[in-house]
Order: structure tokens, then sequence, then C-alpha cells
């Protein structure tokens, strides 16, 4: 009995001894494919990552593709080849990430093995970088000086205007996104014609005056209060001009808000000159056409959207006749109240104005940052900042898609 134990403990050591290389073998390769596995594993997170950086950034960059590649490479990993393209063309990347080690318990594997000291995994990953551009809803009013010093000038701000308008036009072409513009022209006054809220103005032009007069007395703070006041209930002086260069400009009427863009390049051809400066009346009703109460009055539906802009851009060449009116609407909060109350960004564009009529401006826009003041020295400059002053605010939407 203990002969036959002995015999078959002996059978199973020799057994034992002879499978004995074979099952080291079969660790060694679980080993390495373990190892192997892990390397493709690493090396796709790392070129997955750079390529996303990389289309992200829109450019390659070397140094961080290889910091991603040590970053997610193993512990055994002996070598490290990390390579970054950008096709600008194409918006894309390329990213190569290849890791190289040397097996555990190499001499173990199988004889064919022996020799590869070194294993190693290539991944490629590509990402490209897609850019979605929307037009932003937005009603923009032109307060235009049409006042007699533009003699010679208003060609010149007619063209510019209108190819700033033409050229939104273009752009919104895909997008059909709601963009409003309303014309308010100003000379010694502003004018209007068959205004829904005045009967007395169908079929005839009438000089509005913006200012409040509560007791028949000028009030610029009860002004600033009344500033989004339906005009139902507002006192609004309005007569016919008995002068057309003391009250205003009967043949260049306030023209609402309306997305009709070519309407709004006909108006602008329209517009004639005539009479002195009185800015302050074209910038409360420049406001006024952006307001709901006021849209409502003109019978307008106002963009309920939220995200709707609003901005106000006056041009003008010189002085108001009366001075110190804009100073005192200034102090009494009129600006502030349009840009913190009513969120509408004011932008001013001069051509040829003083230095104290420029201060008179940036004391409006004050310090929150809502506006811009600009100087135009020349035809050139008034081109530029009717263009940037014009620029349509978008949303971007990024889109990353990585293939590999």
């Amino acid at each position: 009995m203990n002969l036959t134990i002995k015999a078959q403990q002996g059978s199973i050591s020799i057994v034992f001894i002879f499978l004995l290389p074979a099952m080291l073998a079969m660790l060694a390769l679980s080993i390495l494919t373990a190892m192997y596995l892990l390397s493709v594993t690493r090396a796709s997170q790392a070129s997955d990552v750079s390529s996303i950086a990389c289309a992200y950034s829109q450019r390659a960059n070397v140094s961080l593709t290889q910091g991603f590649a040590q970053y997610y490479k193993p512990n055994f990993i002996s070598h490290v080849n990390a390579q970054s393209t950008f096709l600008s063309g194409q918006k894309q990347c390329k990213i190569q990430i290849g890791y190289a080690f040397t097996p555990l318990l190499k001499d173990l594997l199988p004889a064919s093995s022996q020799n590869k000291v070194h294993a190693s995994v290539q991944i490629q990953s590509t990402s490209t970088l897609t850019v979605h551009s929307e037009i932003k809803p937005m009603d923009l009013s032109l307060v235009l000086d049409i006042s007699g010093s533009m003699s010679g000038r208003i060609g010149l701000l007619k063209r510019i205007i209108n190819q700033a308008i033409q050229n939104i036009e273009q752009q919104n072409t895909k997008n059909n996104t709601q963009i409003r513009f309303s014309i308010v022209p100003f000379s010694s006054g502003v004018s209007i014609s068959n205004a829904p809220w005045l009967a007395k103005s169908k079929g005839k032009a009438l000089c509005v005056d913006a200012m409040s007069y509560p007791g028949n007395v000028l009030n610029t703070a009860q002004t600033v209060a009344d500033i989004d006041t339906h005009p139902s209930k507002l006192n609004i002086r309005a007569k016919e001009p008995l002068s057309l260069i003391n009250d205003c400009n009967v043949y260049s009427l306030l023209l609402p808000l309306t997305n009709n863009l070519s309407k709004v390049r006909k108006h602008v051809d329209s517009l004639s000159i005539l009479g002195s400066t009185a800015s302050y009346q074209g910038f409360i009703w420049g406001v006024r056409t952006l307001l709901p109460n006021w849209q409502k009055a003109w019978n307008l539906q106002p963009e309920t959207s939220s995200l709707l802009s609003q901005r106000l851009i006056l041009f003008t060449d010189g002085e108001d006749d009366s001075r110190d009116q804009f100073d005192k609407l200034v102090r009494s909060g009129m600006c502030q109240r349009i840009q913190d109350d009513f969120n509408i960004d004011i932008s001013f564009i001069g051509f040829g104005l003083s230095p104290r009529r420029l201060d008179q401006f940036k004391k409006c826009i004050g310090s929150n940052g809502k506006g811009v003041v600009y100087d135009a020295k020349n035809g050139s400059d008034l081109e530029k900042f009717f263009a940037e002053a014009l620029l349509l605010d978008t949303s971007a939407h990024l889109s990353l898609k990585n293939n590999r």
C-alpha cells in the first residue's frame, strides 16, 4: 500500500516537473497580455485627452501631449513617444501616443518571443472642433444728427450706415434672427407722423417734445421719471413747426422699430439736413423706441427672448444749442437709469467734437463699461466706429468630435 502511494506521488512529481515550464510560460504570457492591454488603455486615454485639448486650443502643443502621455503611462513603461499635428484647414488634430516596455519574466516566454526584448503599442486619436455661431436677437436705435452742420457729410453718413445694415442682413440670412432697427433723426427736435398714440399726427408731421413740463415748467427730473411711461399717461407737447430751423425737420421722421431692414435703409436714404442741434431730444426719443410701453404704443410686439440685447447709438458732429440740457439729464440720472433699469447699452459716435462734448458723453456712459464714446476724425474712423458699434451679439457653441 505504501509503495503504491509513493509511486503515485512520484508520478505526480514527474508530471508537475514536466508541466512547470509550460505553466510558467503561460504565467509569463498572461502578465505580458495584461501589460499590453493596460498600455493600450492608457495610451488611448492619453491620445483622446491630448487630441481634444489640441482641437479646443486650435494648435498643436507637443509638450502638452508629452505631459498627458507621461501622466497616463503605467509604471512599467520604459519609453514614451508622443506626436501632435494640427491640420488648420480641417480644424482637426491628430495625436499619436506610443508606449514601449520590457515584459516581465521575458525569459519564461515561449522561445519565439524571447528575442523580443521590448513590447510596444501605438495609438492614434483624431479630434475635430466645430463652432456653431448663433446671432442673438437685438434691438438697435440709431439716433442721427441731421442738423445744418451735416451739410457735406450726410452722404457719407448714409453710405456708412446702409453698408453696415447690409452687412447685418447678409450675416443674418441663415440665422433668421429678430434684428430690429429704429431711426431717430434729430435737429432742433424730433418729428413724427401717423403715430397711433397721437391722434392729431394722422396725415401730418409734428414736432414732439421729449421733456416733461409739470405745471408748465420744464422739469428734468420728471423727464427722467417719465422716460418709460406710456404716452397715454403723459401730456406730450406736439405742434406743427413754425420754423423749420428752430422746431424740427418734418421731412426726416422718426421710424419706430422694424425688422424690415430694406425699409430701414430706404429711410436712411431719405434723410435731409435742416435746423440746429438738440441731441438730448433725439436721445430720449431713441430710448423710448426701445422700451416695451412705447413699443406697444406704436402697435409693436416687444421681443420677450431672454437673449435680447438693446443698444442705442447716437451720432453727432457738434454741440447742442442748449449746451447744458444734456448735462442736466445726466446729473438727474437719465443715463444711469437707461443702463441699469432697462439694460440698454449706450454708445456715442462723435465726428470732430470738442473735448467738452466728448467729456459730456463720457459722463453719460459712466464707469460701468456698458458703452463706448467714439471720437472720429475722418471718414475712415467713422466707418470703422459704426461697424464696431453695430456689431451683432452672437453665442458660440463648441462641438468636439473625437475619433480613433
